[in-house]
């Protein structure tokens, strides 16, 4: 079915009941009881009856307002409770997704000191290296060659931080 029909077919049911509802209250006693209500000159007794009879009507048309609230709670309820539970979801994944990124921001931390390291040996002295070498029994080594000695090479931090232009380091 169609949306647009589905809406109009709603509300002309809607109206209808509503419509039927007035009706009932009006002509309801007579309809409902009316072998028990007089149809010339209504007694106290009948005036009972027909209280009666629209009072029903009155809580039944309560109650059935209390049951589309029910029903209505129920739904909004059910909503509320999904949207908990994504907004749980997305919560740990947020929180998976910083640990991850603390990990990698703790690598990328340690590679730039090993990278550091590196360099610093290199570009030690080869005297230093073999005082070094023989003071723990070893002979000594090549330093291996590195373009940092010849021209400095620009690079950014690979950390991230600080990484402008006015920031690069030699390496």
């Amino acid at each position: 079915m169609k949306p647009k029909l589905s809406r109009y077919l709603k509300w002309t049911v809607a109206t209808v009941v509503l419509v039927g509802y007035g009706l009932l209250l009006w002509q309801g006693p007579w309809i409902l009881d009316g072998s028990h209500i007089r149809s010339h000159s209504l007694q106290p007794a009948d005036g009972v009856v027909i209280t009666g009879v629209r009072t029903m009507l009155v809580a039944m048309g309560a109650a059935a307002i209390a049951g589309m609230g029910l029903i209505y709670t129920h739904r909004n309820h059910e909503l509320a409770r999904e949207q908990f539970l994504t907004t749980q979801k997305q919560f740990i994944l947020a929180q998976k997704q910083f640990e991850h990124a603390q990990d990698q921001f703790a690598h990328t931390q340690q590679k730039d000191r090993d990278q550091a390291n590196i360099s610093r040996e290199a570009s030690a002295p080869p005297l230093a290296r073999e005082v070094i070498c023989a003071s723990v029994g070893l002979p000594a080594l090549q330093a291996p060659y590195s373009y940092a000695q010849d021209r400095p090479v620009w690079r950014y931090s690979s950390t991230g931080i600080g990484s402008t232009p006015g920031n690069m380091r030699a390496v």
